[in-house]
């Protein structure tokens, strides 16, 4: 692994400068929060690139023979943040009988979605 490279990193928060220079700008987010936005996002879409290279058929690992090991714990934090996600939708929906579009409970949706994904994740 390489060292730290401080030519890449100035470049990075350059970027990450311009960007919510022009963010601030055009929307009423102050500075400092969009330079924070901005750099998480970067970040997360680092970590996300990095995943998917990682799982099998990705760059990294194109046969599926060497998946590292963080990649199961991130599928299973994945499918359980999911999970919890719609079944903490779906409860608030129908609690509060809000968020109807249409005629259809997104609560409804998200009930049904939650199941799916439980039904999938026991095959």
């Amino acid at each position: 692994m390489r060292g730290f490279d401080l030519k890449l990193a100035a470049i990075s928060l350059s970027i990450c400068t311009v960007i919510a220079l022009i963010v601030s700008r055009f929307s009423r987010l102050p500075f400092v929060a969009a330079f924070l936005i901005v750099l998480g996002a970067i970040f997360l879409n680092g970590l996300v690139a990095t995943y998917e290279d990682d799982i099998p058929g990705g760059f990294n690992n194109p046969d599926g023979k060497s998946t590292p090991q963080y990649v199961a714990s991130v599928n299973r934090f994945a499918y359980w943040a999911l999970l919890v996600a719609t079944i903490c939708l779906a409860a608030y929906s129908f609690v509060s009988r809000s968020f109807i579009v249409g005629g259809i409970s997104i609560g409804l949706v998200a009930a049904i979605l939650g199941w799916t994904i439980s039904v999938k994740r026991r095959r």
